[in-house]
């Protein structure tokens, strides 16, 4: 630090006092009264009733001031505003630390320092927002810190442990009861088919049956007894409308759509409970995707209104009711 600091600097502001300078330091904003070079004697007197960015706010308009004073930049101190004033950079921890760190915030280190701006709601901004290098400075910045609207320290407040604890549980309940809600909503478009596709699903279902009628193998359950064959299981119809579906993926050549039901049949394959689709089955896709007609079109329009997450969402629950079904057998 050079002794021309010592002009309007620390040393020489220390012996002022605001009660010799008349002061009313119960004044909303009292050091604005008093010349920037008297700032460190005022911060002295007024310790206990001045809040933290009030200091920082003081020692900032008391460093600039005194580098107008001596003819030097402000980048060549160790903290100085931004040229905007809505920010403050760090350029020198230790000489921060060393000289206006002791001056008007006492015995206090850096690292303490950073914690009481976090405390106080600052945060870090990037330096390239102020075109500087992140490896030669630090900056940070708050709303309600402002080098040309210095009433607005008056607003902020210190972010206790505790109010962090509960700002963060707040946040914490939060988070959960939309993801209550996202799930409740999910479960309720699973279970309830929306009215204004209802047509579209009959159209779609009805051809999807014209065309896969002679075309799919029937399930067969060989554990069954007589007397429950002569009785209709609705899982048969489960089975039906699952390889149904893996035709109607394949005609349609929706990649994603295929692959999802693919991999239901690999799994009922896997448990035994599927039987290799025939392979009529799949050559009967080439021949029908060469025949365009008004029904493929109502097919593929009905993919396009997100119908394929529909039936994605309904193929995993009847692939869940037959791997469930057989597992209890």
């Amino acid at each position: 630090m050079s002794d021309l600091l010592i002009t309007g600097g620390p040393e020489e502001s220390l012996q002022y006092g605001s009660s010799a300078l008349g002061i009313d330091a119960t004044s909303i904003l009292p050091f604005e009264r008093v010349s920037p070079d008297q700032y460190p004697a005022f911060v002295r007197e007024n310790d206990a009733t001045l809040s933290f960015p009030e200091k920082l706010i003081m020692m900032l308009m008391h460093i600039e001031h005194v580098c107008i004073s001596t003819g030097r930049r402000p980048e060549e101190e160790a903290i100085h505003w931004t040229n905007s004033g809505d920010a403050f950079v760090v350029r020198d921890e230790n000489r921060l630390s060393a000289v206006w760190l002791r001056v008007f915030f006492g015995d206090t280190k850096y690292s303490s320092f950073t914690r009481k701006l976090y405390r106080w709601s600052f945060h870090k901004i990037s330096p390239s927002v102020y075109n500087l290098d992140r490896n030669q400075v630090t900056i940070f910045g708050s709303i309600n810190f402002h080098r040309e609207q210095k009433h607005l320290v008056l607003q902020m407040e210190s972010q206790t442990a505790a109010k962090q604890r509960r700002s963060i549980m707040a946040q914490q309940r939060k988070i959960k009861q939309q993801q209550l809600l996202k799930n409740k909503e999910t479960k309720t478009s699973f279970n309830v088919v929306p009215q204004i596709d209802q047509q579209a699903d009959s159209s779609s279902d009805t051809l999807l049956d014209g065309f896969a009628k002679e075309r799919v193998p029937k399930p067969v359950n060989t554990k069954s007894s007589p007397n429950r064959l002569s009785t209709h299981d609705p899982h048969i119809d489960v089975m039906e409308r699952l390889q149904k579906g893996l035709v109607l993926a394949n005609f349609l050549r929706e990649g994603g759509y295929q692959g999802s039901l693919l991999n239901f049949q690999r799994l009922l394959e896997h448990n035994g409970t599927l039987h290799s689709l025939d392979a009529g089955v799949i050559a009967s896709s080439a021949s029908i995707a060469d025949q365009p007609s008004f029904a493929m079109q109502l097919l593929k329009q009905r993919i396009q209104q997100q119908e394929v997450q529909y039936e994605r969402m309904q193929m995993q629950a009847l692939a869940a009711i037959i791997r469930n079904r057989f597992a209890q057998e």
